[in-house]
């Protein structure tokens, strides 16, 4: 999953993201064909401060209607810091 995360600023990157978004029919991104979104016009911020996971951004600035999601991938080394059950 790390190298998942060193390669958030890759158009591979976000392709899987849209991929993701049609999968999970994440509202307002799932409207549109998964052809008419491309990957090059999606805007990925990182966000700094989290202890282990990687936090991100994601937008579609090209069309207004798109919400921007906030995209969180669990680090490895979470479960020694937090019990996730609880």
């Amino acid at each position: 999953m790390l190298h998942f995360i060193r390669r958030y600023k890759t158009i591979q990157f976000a392709q899987d993201l849209l991929d993701i978004m049609f999968a999970l029919r994440v509202p307002t991104w799932s409207s549109f064909s998964d052809d008419y979104l491309v990957p090059e016009k999606v805007k990925i911020f990182k966000v700094s401060g989290s202890l282990t996971n990687a936090v991100f951004f994601i937008s579609y600035p090209a069309i207004s209607s798109i919400k921007t999601v906030l995209l969180r991938i669990y680090g490895p080394a979470s479960s020694s810091l937090i019990s996730r059950p609880r």
